[in-house]
């Protein structure tokens, strides 16, 4: 047990009593590695807190200035929200790591808490209200309190810690956009609530679960919060999503290119409420990257020189599910979303594509295949249908067949990789945004307009599922 060891200057701040000697008992904080953190002021289990790492790793501080018109009250979260320390008569701290621990002073240098410890949040002062605080590392206002994590390296992480529903007031904005329909913006909140209560973060060893970015969520704190986006929070409060009885990650994306993913073709863990289905309401998301023999070479270690590029294997929606990369040196096969993470998944923008350059074919079943459509030639992936003047015929057998047109013949077959490129690199062409998993925000934006609500949303891209209170 550490105590938090704190000294306040006497007669030099309103309404402050003299504390000088108070300690308090310091916990290693045994939630980080939990789903969430549930109480309220009191103890109680009615408010759900979050932690956001705001800076840390490479980016950790030695300083961090805080400022706040509400002034600041010191928490202690090792076993619910004890009111430690008042400080509401100051308006600017600061925070520093000394030998190793954290110390907290005000504006004019005075030693305010010699040890803070890790369990101990600066809080705004009206943290339970609207108050929120302004943090000198990004110049960035946020609800809620900070806390600081000290590195070993003598550096400190700076961790938002706030509420779930404050948190999600500065999230929707960064994922989805205020402008876009309530229904659309409900079914967001309720995805992006269950997201933060079950995931399973990666920062529990720097003292948070969340980061502010795309690994975890977009967040931006009080500069992101619109009416449109509080609203859409408030009238889903406490709202999450149930499978088998359990809350569950939502996972979501930006743009199917026309059709979800199962959970198992992307990642390992084949999920009962993430099965792939067909998004009829997804907007057309074009995209094409291309890369040189060089710039594969340094992205594809191992191998040597890489010489080709084959698409080996696909999943029954036409997705890439294996790609098998040669080289000079030996072979490798990269294989579901570890394809975007190697080549970029910025880049890469999703796992539906067609690959053209290289000196291989697309050998995976239902590959590009050559349809005569109304005056020429276009491509489809999955069967071949061939339309004339007396009708259509599909043919799922279409290798070596020949169809005759208007303007001319063509012979469907699968398309060679090295058909339309260069032998410089390769070059993919496709259809979407993101892991393709669960939810898709451009789907959802387009169905709320033409009428669905927001659990209907939910529904249809997640299956089997309930939607219901957090205290049901």
């Amino acid at each position: 047990m550490i105590p938090m060891k704190m000294t306040i200057k006497d007669g030099r701040r309103r309404g402050l009593a003299v504390l000088l000697g108070m300690a308090l008992a310091v916990t290693t904080f045994a939630a980080f590695g939990t789903p969430l953190v549930s109480y309220g002021s009191d103890g109680s289990s009615d408010v759900t807190y979050v932690s956001v790492g705001l800076k840390y790793g490479n980016e950790a501080v030695e300083r961090c200035e805080l400022r706040s018109d509400d002034g600041f009250q010191i928490v202690n979260i090792s076993g619910g929200m004890d009111e430690t320390l008042p400080l509401l008569g100051y308006d600017h701290l600061v925070v520093e790591v000394k030998n190793n621990t954290i110390t907290v002073s005000d504006s004019d240098g005075a030693t305010l808490v010699t040890d803070l410890g890790s369990d101990n949040v600066i809080m705004n002062g009206d943290y339970l209200g609207d108050g929120t605080l302004t943090v000198s590392v990004n110049n960035r206002e946020y609800r809620g309190g900070i806390k600081f994590y000290v590195r070993s390296n003598g550096k400190m992480n700076v961790i938002n810690y706030l509420m779930l529903d404050h948190y999600l007031y500065g999230v929707l904005q960064g994922e989805m956009g205020y402008h876009n329909p309530m229904e659309a913006l409900k079914a967001q909140a309720v995805a992006a609530r269950s997201f933060a209560m079950t995931t399973t973060s990666s920062h529990t060893g720097e003292g948070f679960r969340l980061c502010p970015n795309s690994h975890c969520q977009m967040y931006y704190g009080v500069s992101y919060e619109h009416p449109e986006t509080v609203a859409a929070v408030d009238e889903t409060s406490e709202l999450v999503i149930y499978h088998n009885n359990r809350i569950v990650p939502a996972y979501y994306h930006k743009n199917s290119g026309g059709h979800t993913q199962n959970s198992e073709d992307v990642w390992s863990a084949k999920e009962g409420y993430l099965r792939a289905v067909e998004d009829k309401y997804c907007p057309e998301y074009k995209w094409t990257a291309a890369f040189t023999w060089d710039q594969l070479t340094e992205k594809i270690t191992g191998i040597g020189k890489v010489t080709d590029v084959q698409i080996s294997k696909r999943t029954e929606s036409g997705n890439v599910l294996e790609m098998t990369v040669k080289g000079t040196g030996g072979t490798k096969t990269l294989s579901k979303e570890n394809i975007r993470m190697t080549l970029g998944s910025s880049v890469v923008k999703s796992m539906n594509f067609t690959l053209a350059g290289g000196s291989g074919q697309d050998t995976a079943a239902g590959t590009s295949v050559y349809v005569l459509g109304d005056g020429g030639f276009a491509k489809s992936r999955k069967e071949a249908t061939i339309l004339s003047a007396s009708g259509s015929r599909t043919l799922s057998s279409f290798d070596g067949t020949v169809v005759l047109g208007a303007s001319g013949s063509k012979t469907l077959a699968a398309e060679k990789s090295g058909s339309t490129a260069s032998g410089s690199g390769i070059t993919l062409t496709g259809l979407g945004y993101g892991h393709g998993i669960g939810m898709c925000q451009d789907s959802a934006i387009a169905m709320a307009k033409d009428g669905w609500d927001f659990e209907e949303i939910l529904h249809y891209f997640y299956t089997d599922i309930v939607v219901d209170y957090v205290s049901r």
